[in-house]
């Protein structure tokens, strides 16, 4: 299965149902906008910064990004904003500094948007090729494999990604089986 499938799925794990439901901003904001991004994105780097000192560790910046409404793929975030973030080469920790910057214009210019619905279907479609026993579309996945396959990836998802997607997707209906088509339309 293509990376590129679980990337979109990782994605889509983390999407934040309030950032879906709104209007693309325009690229520069007022002043009062900026201190209100400025408290969130805070507010949730405090959630993290378990400490108090400032920092977060280098793994949760996706998480953090997801949660506050940027969905970098992996690849963006491993060359691209991590090395931007991090000032010494030596730490595996992000600075609220660094991680504010970073994050700040990449909400106002919603340069990570979400996966189209589209891509998460075709992402879903590939994975339950993958999955099925007969290599055919189902139009659902095991749920225990999807879970092994989302948590054992390269760039896996974290226990705490993993079972907000699983609440999300699971019908709880007994048949351990995610049915794609149903959560993209409840997205």
């Amino acid at each position: 299965y293509p990376l590129c499938a679980l990337g979109s799925l990782r994605r889509a794990a983390s999407t934040n149902a309030e950032y879906m439901g709104t209007a693309a901003a325009p690229k520069m904001i007022n002043h009062e906008k900026q201190a209100e991004l400025k408290a969130k994105i805070r507010k949730a780097f405090d959630l993290f910064d378990r400490d108090a000192k400032g920092i977060i560790r280098k793994e949760e910046v996706g998480t953090l990004m997801r949660y506050l409404g940027s969905y970098p793929s992996e690849e963006q975030l491993t060359n691209i904003i991590l090395p931007e973030m991090i000032t010494n080469d030596n730490t595996n920790f992000v600075h609220y500094e660094d991680f504010e910057t970073k994050v700040l214009g990449a909400l106002q210019g919603k340069v990570y948007p979400p996966d189209t619905e589209e891509t998460v279907e075709r992402a879903f479609k590939v994975i339950d090729k993958h999955l099925s026993a007969n290599g055919k579309e189902m139009g659902w996945v095991d749920k225990e494999k999807l879970e092994t396959l989302l948590s054992s990836a390269e760039y896996g998802l974290r226990e705490p990604e993993l079972e907000n997607f699983m609440k999300l997707v699971d019908p709880q209906d007994g048949s351990n089986r995610i049915y794609y088509e149903d959560y993209i339309r409840s997205r």
